[in-house]
């Protein structure tokens, strides 16, 4: 499902979806994460902090700064992990650039989802490579966003 373009029929199976409580692990343009997390990040992601305390997730050299939220009480949580420098993903047509790979509150299987992030972010964090500016811009700045 791709939101980056805003098209009525993918926010309508979007909403769907998370209505239904499908889908688990999800890569979600960075403005619908911020979007979707205003109401109640708890609510709709996993607070990855944890496993990231336990060891379970590895995000070694990722600023986290944009996926931490804080709520009116002061809790504050850790609910994505940006995707930007996920670059072996363009090798199955997604654009990394200002996404997020989230949990969602839902899922009831977290600690398998925490393993698949883990190990997107271990297979797919690599350097920029050399076409990446120019197919980024090719694209007009789209990102697919689908939920695994």
């Amino acid at each position: 499902i791709d939101l980056v373009g805003q098209e009525y029929y993918a926010i309508m199976q979007f909403t769907t979806y998370v209505a239904a409580q499908q889908g688990d692990v999800m890569l979600l343009p960075k403005k619908e994460f911020i979007k979707y997390a205003s109401d109640d990040a708890w609510g709709m992601y996993t607070d990855l902090a944890p496993y990231i305390d336990k060891g379970m997730l590895t995000v070694d050299d990722i600023d986290l700064s944009a996926c931490t939220l804080q709520d009116a009480s002061g809790r504050r949580g850790i609910f994505g992990i940006p995707a930007d420098t996920l670059y072996g993903l363009t090798d199955y047509s997604i654009d990394p650039a200002d996404s997020m790979l989230i949990v969602t509150a839902y899922s009831g299987n977290e600690e398998t989802c925490v393993k698949m992030i883990n190990e997107m972010v271990r297979r797919f964090q690599t350097e920029k490579p050399d076409y990446y500016d120019e197919w980024h811009e090719s694209r007009s700045g789209k990102t697919a966003a689908p939920i695994f």
